[in-house]
C-alpha cells in the first residue's frame, strides 16, 4: 500500500511540473512580447530575488536551530543535522548568493530585447526539462549511467541526462531564434550551444548550497506561511524557486558576456 501510495505522489509530482513548465513558457513568451521584455525582466528580478531569500531564510533558522534560539519544526523534519553551523567551506553558499545578484544586475543592464530574454528563459526551461526526461527514461530501462565525479553534488546526474539536455537546448534555442526572427550571429549560436554547459554548472552550485545548508530541497518561506492558491502550488511543484532560478541566473550571466564580446 506504501509503495502504491509513492508511486502516485511522484506522478502527481511529475506532472506538477509537467504543468508548472507550460506555464512558465505561457507566461515568459506572454511577459517577453509585452513593451518590449520590461514585464520579463521583472519577473525575472522576481525570481532571483526570492532565491535569494530562500537561502538567506534558510541560514537564518539554521543559526537559530544550532544555537537553540528557537524550536523550528520545518527545518527539523526536512534537514539533516549539521552540528557547529556555520562552518567552514560554505563556499557554494556564497557563490551562489553572488551568482544571483549579478544575474538580477545584468538583467536591467543587458541591452536585450524581449524576445532575447525569452530564448534565455525558454532554452534555460527546455534543458533541464530535457535532462529530467531523458535522465528518468534511461534510469529505467537502467542505460543511464551516473556521474561519479558529481555523485558528491548530485547523485542523480547521468551521461544520457546531460546528453538529453544538450538535446533539448539545441531544438529550443534554435526554434525560438526562427520563430521570433532573432539574430542569427556568433553571440546566438554560442549561447545556444554553451547553455546546457553553463546551466549544468548552476544547477550543480545549487546543489552544492542546498547540500551546505543541509537541506534536501529548497523549500521557500512561503512554503511555510498559511498562503493559498498560485504561490503556494508553485513552490510545492518546483521543489522551492531556488531550484528553477539555478540555471537561468548562470544562463543570464552567460549571454550577457556572449553579447558584450561578440557583439
Amino acid at each position: 500500500m506504501k509503495g502504491v501510495m509513492f508511486m502516485a505522489s511522484q506522478r502527481v509530482s511529475n506532472i506538477g511540473r509537467i504543468v508548472d513548465t507550460l506555464v512558465l513558457g505561457g507566461v515568459v513568451i506572454a511577459t517577453g512580447l509585452f513593451q518590449n521584455g520590461a514585464l520579463l525582466r521583472w519577473l525575472i528580478c522576481l525570481i532571483l530575488s526570492i532565491s535569494i531569500l530562500e537561502i538567506a531564510t534558510t541560514i537564518i533558522e539554521r543559526i537559530f536551530q544550532c544555537r537553540g534560539i528557537c524550536h523550528i519544526k520545518h527545518l527539523e523534519a526536512e534537514t539533516k543535522p549539521i552540528p557547529n553551523w556555520p562552518h567552514r567551506g560554505v563556499w557554494a553558499i556564497w557563490a551562489e548568493l553572488i551568482v544571483l545578484q549579478v544575474a538580477i544586475v545584468l538583467v536591467f543592464l543587458l541591452d536585450a530585447s524581449g524576445r532575447e530574454l525569452i530564448l534565455v528563459v525558454s532554452t534555460t526551461v527546455s534543458i533541464d526539462a530535457g535532462g529530467l526526461f531523458v535522465g528518468k527514461l534511461t534510469r529505467k530501462f537502467s542505460i543511464g549511467t551516473p556521474v561519479h565525479m558529481l555523485r558528491n553534488l548530485s547523485p542523480n546526474k547521468t551521461y544520457t541526462g546531460y546528453l538529453g539536455e544538450l538535446i533539448f537546448g539545441f531544438v529550443a534555442g534554435t526554434t525560438i531564434v526562427y520563430m521570433f526572427g532573432l539574430r542569427r550571429d556568433m553571440a546566438t549560436a554560442g549561447f545556444i550551444l554553451l547553455a546546457p554547459v553553463f546551466g549544468a554548472c548552476g544547477d550543480l552550485l545549487a546543489s552544492g548550497a542546498k547540500r551546505q545548508l543541509g537541506i534536501k530541497n529548497s523549500n521557500c518561506f512561503f512554503g511555510r506561511l498559511p498562503v493559498f492558491g498560485v504561490l503556494e502550488w508553485f513552490t510545492k511543484s518546483r521543489d522551492g524557486y531556488l531550484d528553477m532560478s539555478d540555471s537561468i541566473s548562470t544562463n543570464i550571466i552567460l549571454f550577457a558576456l556572449l553579447v558584450s564580446i561578440l557583439r
